[in-house]
């Protein structure tokens, strides 16, 4: 089976002073890609191209929902233990993020 990113392509809709990438299947028909090109192109204004795109946003759209069963309480699990040779390398990770 071929890997998924040996099928896809990136398409520049932007500038080549403010590129804005998108990636499409190579499978596409021409005329077929040509239309999503088209697409993406009238609706860049839509998508975040950067981190900077995102510093403000309206909660009413944007919502984080744990999704639980009907009349379920929710269970913490208990606390895992660590082995004592990774914490460090783990704490690095975390302080990371």
């Amino acid at each position: 089976m071929e890997s998924t990113e040996t099928n896809v392509e990136e398409c520049n809709i932007g500038s080549m002073e403010d590129p804005k990438m998108i990636k499409l299947s190579k499978n596409f028909p021409p005329h077929i890609k040509q239309k999503y090109i088209e697409l993406f192109r009238e609706f860049k204004d839509v998508f975040s191209w950067g981190y900077e795109d995102l510093k403000s946003y309206d909660i009413n759209i944007i919502q984080r929902k744990i999704p639980l069963k009907e009349n379920q309480k929710p269970f913490k699990q208990k606390l895992r233990r660590i082995n004592h040779v990774l914490l460090p390398s783990i704490e690095k990770d975390i302080k990371k993020m």
